[in-house]
């Protein structure tokens, strides 16, 4: 190796431990965001149906891709969620939509209730704002996916 070579291989290293170091502080913010806009979320429907479990709010992991990105999203292996709503009593697992629903939202038009018409809650903007607000110079994409690894 020549010693650009050592140079572009210190600054990567570099890159790649700067990223390491935010990453809690990362994944914190998303959480925050989770908690501002789905779990502080008042709803008179909502109040005292049931106590929170923040499993989507534990569910937020991150990755250190290999090719130098950082990824935060919505581990849903680490979810369990059933729908008994739209799919007749049959316990399917909706947990790898649950991020999409909640971010977008669910309108039937066949009720009026919190499981078949609720608003999108934005989530995902919230965290990109929160994180934008204490890394400006970070380059964040905002996807709704689980990242295949």
């Amino acid at each position: 190796m020549d010693d650009m070579d050592l140079l572009m291989a210190e600054i990567q290293s570099q890159y790649i431990d700067s990223l390491q170091s935010i990453a809690d502080r990362v994944k914190q913010l998303f959480q925050e965001a989770i908690q501002e806009t789905i779990y502080d979320y008042t709803d008179f429907l909502m109040t005292g149906w049931y106590q929170r479990t923040h499993n989507f709010e534990n569910a937020v992991d991150t990755k250190l891709n290999i090719d130098g990105s950082l990824l935060v999203y919505i581990d849903t292996s680490k979810l369990n969620y059933y729908s008994y709503v739209n799919y007749e009593r049959t316990d399917n697992n909706v947990s790898d939509i649950v991020p999409w629903l909640l971010e977008e939202g669910h309108h039937s038009g066949s009720s009026s209730d919190l499981y078949h018409n609720y608003n999108g809650r934005g989530y995902l903007e919230n965290a990109l704002a929160k994180i934008h607000s204490e890394y400006p110079t970070l380059i964040l994409t905002i996807v709704n996916e689980q990242p295949q690894f």
